[in-house]
């Protein structure tokens, strides 16, 4: 234990650790180019372990493409930084009040490192796209999806049924509740294209569905590798069979048939339904929707360039926020550099599609965190400084008052 003890307290693992660190760091931002930030940042830094691979576009990259360089991830690196840090801090120091300072910026660093793991763990990215004058009350991830059966039989109301990508990968029959059916999925391409087999008679891949659009426009699937660039979507299909109840054979449910969804098949096509016991029910793989109690309306849309040029000078959306449990109702401008913060969510200008504003929005709990951590750092230093400002004048003052 006083080994282990003596490890965990020493200047050197706090250099090795930091130099990894920066070695981590500059793997990732060269990994960055092919894999974009949302990926590097998965692989690297949201990790315990990770590797990187000599790139096969390098000077003598046809050569070395086998050489795998393990790594530390960014979570054990953050721990074993934090026990480091406790480590050293109860060994050596000593309880003073001229040490005040020295606390400060202790707790100010251990701050910033927690916070960036509270950051990784629970701060949610999601992009919102608004049309002039209709309001939108939630996002979507783009990087996610989720099955959706949707239940329109009610006059004034719907509900909607969500399965998320994980639960349906991994789970064989899925109920959906305060119905008679189940999913079960038979097919998923996380990435792929959908055409017509007419202008596609050499598809090789075989049609699983027997209802719905799969069906009446005889589309074929053709995979495609995943992307992780932050300009290009993964588009997800899957092959999805419906069950309901069977009154003759409770143990075998009835098949009511296969159904081809995609996030490709979105709202610009007619809904899919599924007709059972005299209800109607639609099926739809969408991206990951998070609704908000409150909606936006977009009031205005500004797309500004420099003057005889393509390049963007600025982008602004003017919005309504509508909120029926906080009225009244307020106009906000929202552009770069200046994003609206609302019940814990802050809406970014980022982009623009034709007509439609497209916000990034982050719900991040800990935001503060970072700026706390940096002002307790900022004050702990002051307070070091002029405590030893302090005494360095007390030790000169009795020299300058001798003749």
């Amino acid at each position: 234990m006083q080994k282990l003890w003596s490890i965990f307290t020493s200047l050197k693992l706090t250099i090795a650790l930091l130099g990894l660190a920066m070695l981590l760091i500059f793997c990732g931002t060269l990994d960055q180019v092919d894999f974009g930030i949302y990926e590097v940042q998965k692989r690297y830094f949201a990790s315990f372990f990770t590797t990187w691979g000599y790139p096969q576009q390098w000077p003598g990259g046809k050569y070395l493409h086998w050489f795998v360089l393990p790594l530390p991830g960014g979570y054990l690196l953050t721990i074993l930084l934090i026990i480091n840090l406790l480590a050293a801090h109860f060994k050596y120091f000593v309880p003073k009040w001229n040490k005040i300072g020295v606390v400060m910026i202790h707790l100010g660093i251990l701050l910033l490192i927690i916070s960036g793991v509270i950051t990784s763990i629970l701060q949610e990215e999601s992009q919102m796209v608004l049309s002039l004058d209709k309001p939108s009350n939630y996002s979507q991830v783009t990087r996610d999806n989720e099955l959706v059966i949707i239940d329109r039989s009610a006059p004034n109301a719907e509900q909607t049924h969500t399965i998320s990508k994980n639960v349906l990968l991994s789970s064989s029959l899925i109920p959906i509740p305060n119905t008679p059916l189940s999913v079960k999925l038979e097919k998923f391409y996380p990435n792929s294209d959908i055409g017509l087999r007419s202008n596609n008679p050499d598809a090789k891949e075989k049609s699983l569905a027997t209802q719905g659009a799969g069906v009446k426009m005889d589309i074929v699937v053709f995979p495609r590798p995943l992307t992780h660039k932050p300009d290009e979507v993964n588009g997800a299909t899957a092959y999805v069979s419906v069950l309901g109840e069977n009154s003759t054979e409770p143990d075998q449910p009835e098949n009511i048939g296969t159904w081809l969804v995609s996030t490709i098949i979105d709202e610009r096509f007619p809904p899919q339904k599924i007709v059972y016991q005299d209800k109607t029910y639609e099926i739809a793989l969408r991206p990951k929707r998070i609704y908000f109690p409150f909606a936006l309306k977009l009031l205005k849309f500004n797309h500004d360039l420099y003057p005889g040029t393509d390049i963007p000078r600025n982008f602004s959306s003017l919005v309504e926020i509508i909120n029926p449990n906080n009225p009244p109702d307020r106009t906000v401008l929202i552009y770069m550099n200046n994003p609206l913060r609302y019940e814990g969510y802050t809406f970014y200008q980022a982009s623009y599609d034709g007509p439609r504003s497209v916000l990034q929005v982050v719900k991040n709990p800990g935001w503060l965190l970072p700026y706390f951590a940096v002002l307790l750092v900022g004050i702990g230093l002051t307070v070091h400084f002029f405590l030893h400002l302090l005494k360095y004048l007390r030790r000169k003052s009795p020299q300058a008052l001798q003749p």
